[in-house]
């Protein structure tokens, strides 16, 4: 299914997301998702899939290269691998990547939304919401300049807050969630620790 279009976030590196060491603290890499996410759950008719109940039931992050803090924002890629009656898995990739503006130390303060979350979705170097580049020959297809630093996978639960249970994706949230629909990821290591 590879090819179908990922939603590409540019999420700005707060100062507190740093550990001792200068580098983004792992568990910050799960607010980094919670921001790409929120970004791309805007549905067509300008509700928010977010704010009508979604719940993370589970949260799965593979660490490839330590990601040192900077003033540029750092690239979230978003997609969806699978979608059932009241749940969906999303896919991600932290990422730096030549084609998007704003990735890479040196571009400091280019591009983003007045919010600082610019969110894109598009062929290369066609512009995105915000001033974000959408995905590009380069992504998920393993570039050579691109630096991948977190791979992860959520599975989110449709919720119905007033009622405080599982509730049934709408039909216009089945179809937006479809629309951006690709192949789910890969992680390196699965089966505990290597010996």
């Amino acid at each position: 299914m590879s090819g179908m279009p990922r939603h590409r976030v540019l999420v700005p590196l707060r100062w507190s997301d740093m550990d001792a060491y200068g580098h983004i603290n792992n568990t910050q890499f799960l607010c980094l998702l919670e921001e790409a996410r929120v970004a791309a759950f805007a549905l067509p008719d300008g509700r928010s899939m977010a704010v009508d109940g979604v719940i993370v039931a589970r949260a799965e992050i593979e660490y490839l290269v330590p990601l040192v803090h900077r003033l540029s924002p750092v690239a979230v890629d978003v997609w969806v691998s699978a979608v059932s009656a009241a749940a969906f898995d999303l896919c991600y990739e932290v990422l730096d990547d030549p084609g998007t503006l704003g990735s890479g130390p040196s571009d400091a303060g280019r591009n983003g939304a007045a919010d600082g979350v610019g969110v894109g979705v598009g062929g290369a170097n066609g512009a995105g919401n915000g001033g974000a580049i959408g995905a590009g020959d380069g992504v998920g297809g393993g570039g050579e300049d691109r630096t991948v630093y977190a791979r992860a996978a959520t599975t989110l639960v449709a919720f119905d807050l007033s009622a405080g249970r599982p509730r049934r994706l709408t039909e216009v949230e089945r179809v937006h969630l479809a629309g951006w629909q690709d192949d789910p990821l890969t992680f390196r290591r699965r089966g505990g620790v290597r010996r």
